[in-house]
């Protein structure tokens, strides 16, 4: 028989197997609470890697609400990362009908937001969305712009990674 043990805590990781000689053999590996063990603080920090990534990337939750941002993300927007943390989406990108009563997704037009409803339908079934066109209305200084974005969204574990394609005002 060959038995298959992890070589940290003996435990069995797969059942024994039949050989031709009738021996007892142990065939090593690692189980995968050992290699979670070994393995931990051996990856680069969420951070690191979200600054290793070109587009700007937003990491949201499935109301839309900012949880982290890589640096091109917060320069796109114009904003460090305690700037926007926690906050809704039309909120940071300064959507004009966030900055109006009720805000971002409780008004009438929310509902045809296009960013919020492809973050929230990859939240419900794990399916990306890719370079899909979004037209918005911003709230700048300058007073209001209608901008074009061309956005994907990803599901990664609980969150949703929104990448900003491109921009481009109108």
């Amino acid at each position: 028989m060959l038995f298959h043990r992890c070589s940290y805590c003996q435990e069995e990781i797969a059942p024994p197997e039949e050989t031709h000689d009738n021996s007892e053999q142990v065939s090593h590996g690692v189980c995968r609470s050992c290699l979670e063990k070994i393995m931990a603080g051996s990856g680069q920090p969420f951070a690191e890697f979200l600054d290793s990534l070109q587009q700007p990337v937003f990491v949201v939750d499935q109301n839309v609400r900012i949880k982290s941002a890589n640096v091109a993300g917060q320069k796109i927007v114009k904003k460090n990362l305690e700037e926007i943390q926690d906050r809704l989406g039309g909120e940071v990108f300064e959507c004009a009908e966030a900055l109006l009563p009720g805000g971002c997704g409780n008004r009438q037009l929310c509902r045809c937001c296009v960013i919020r409803n492809a973050v929230m339908e990859t939240y419900q079934d794990g399916q990306p969305r890719i370079k899909i066109p979004a037209y918005h209305e911003l709230d700048l200084i300058t007073g209001h712009q209608k901008v074009k974005f061309l956005i994907s969204t990803e599901k990664v574990e609980d969150m949703i990674f929104l990448q900003i394609e491109e921009m481009s005002f109108e």
